[in-house]
């Protein structure tokens, strides 16, 4: 039989997860002393063992702070709030903190807001694989020009959209769609009211378009473009050293941490069409957007339209 089976483990489960609270505590309380696995005698005189006790001073009065921490595969249950807060309230603690590494089930955290107990969960380490995951919604309000028409004005004659699309029609090989869409969010690009919009563009004299390789002397330009506003939503895990609230839905991070979230696309498109008014933001890490899609380059060097 090899050495390696031999091997006995004395450490209690989750004891490696009670010693990342404590470091991780002290980064919290840098002026109070934080003790790993302690035992307190209680108003009965039995020795009651906490995970984590900090002790420190408030305005000058002791405070004593005791953390239940719970390395388990499932969010912490009820009956382990109710049996944290009867031991921490035998020691006359002032303050409760029990932190899950799965979250709370609704009951617990029911339990949580009645015993004054704060429910907290550590943020995962981004540099360990982890399915554990703790984040919040991001929102964003969006606005982009989505559908757009062209009427091009003859001498003659007029030559309506539905007989040629937009990116068909050129000026000395300049696409004239471009011409505009350069405008557009140079000009409109942070436009809010939703709706068809109508710009016309009054040609200084005839100019020579080509649509399909095919001569027309054009006079003037009319556009029709559709403004859309979306409401979106997606959900946003972070990693890093912080600690989430979840009776407040807060995160609290130590001074000269950082903090990490996975990367979304620029133009929000991996994001959930959302209906309803956007909550309020609870905090720092609860962003709301207001975004304008700026779907054309406003730096491409091509003609003024307005100018022509």
């Amino acid at each position: 039989m090899s050495d390696k089976m031999n091997v006995i483990s004395h450490k209690k489960p989750g004891e490696s997860f009670d010693k990342l609270v404590t470091a991780f505590q002290k980064k919290m309380d840098s002026n109070s002393t934080v003790t790993h696995n302690e035992k307190i005698r209680d108003t009965n005189g039995i020795l009651r063992q906490f995970d984590v006790v900090v002790r420190g001073k408030v305005n000058g009065f002791e405070v004593l702070c005791v953390i239940e921490c719970k390395d388990r595969s499932r969010p912490a249950s009820i009956k382990s709030i109710e049996a944290f807060s009867r031991k921490a309230e035998s020691v006359k603690a002032d303050t409760y903190i029990f932190i899950s590494k799965k979250g709370f089930s609704k009951s617990a955290l029911r339990a949580t807001y009645d015993d004054k107990i704060i429910p907290l969960s550590l943020f995962p380490n981004p540099k360990n694989e982890s399915d554990d995951t703790i984040g919040m919604n991001w929102y964003v309000e969006l606005y982009c020009w989505t559908k757009l028409q062209m009427v091009l004005y003859y001498f003659r004659k007029k030559v309506v959209a539905a007989n040629f699309h937009p990116s068909d029609v050129t000026w000395k090989n300049f696409s004239i769609l471009d011409m505009f869409r350069k405008k557009l969010v140079s000009v409109h690009g942070e436009e809010k009211q939703g709706g068809w919009h109508e710009f016309k563009v009054d040609i200084k004299r005839p100019r020579r378009f080509s649509i399909n390789s095919k001569k027309y002397l054009v006079k003037d330009v009319k556009f029709r473009v559709l403004r859309e506003y979306r409401k979106k939503v997606k959900w946003i895990p972070f990693s890093g050293e912080a600690y989430f609230d979840w009776n407040v839905s807060k995160i609290i991070i130590p001074s000269q941490s950082t903090i990490w979230s996975t990367a979304f696309k620029s133009d929000f498109s991996d994001w959930d069409d959302y209906d309803g008014e956007l909550p309020h933001s609870t905090g720092v890490l609860d962003l709301r957007y207001t975004a304008f899609l700026k779907q054309f380059d406003p730096n491409t060097d091509l003609p003024d339209l307005y100018e022509m």
